[in-house]
């Protein structure tokens, strides 16, 4: 079990999550007063070889009004890129 899962909810209803390589990033930057929005950006598929199940393309938009945090997200996800 993932300690750090991100899901992603709509209304009251958990439609989604966030691949287990940045959850932990998304969920510390969420802990640290971080706001994550997300827009669908192209039709489900399904994936059973990768994911295991089905695969929605969105694009994640993170904002924090603390400059720190932002330098540090850039920071993780750029580490996570490179590896």
């Amino acid at each position: 079990m993932d300690k750090h899962t991100v899901q992603v909810v709509k209304n009251t209803e958990t439609v989604g999550h966030l691949p287990r390589e940045f959850s932990q990033i998304a969920w510390y930057f969420l802990a640290h007063g971080g706001e994550i929005s997300i827009e669908v950006i192209g039709r489900r598929r399904h994936c059973k070889q990768l994911c295991g199940g089905m695969e929605i393309p969105c694009q994640l938009e993170f904002s924090c009004a603390k400059e720190v945090q932002m330098n540090r997200l850039k920071e993780l996800l750029a580490k996570k890129m490179q590896v």
